[in-house]
């Protein structure tokens, strides 16, 4: 999981495909 990812979903962004989660 990046970092990314998790700012998003800590700002409550839309996350797009979770393409991060799997690789």
């Amino acid at each position: 999981m990046n970092k990314t990812t998790l700012q998003e979903l800590a700002s409550g962004a839309p996350r797009p495909l979770p393409v991060d989660e799997d690789g």
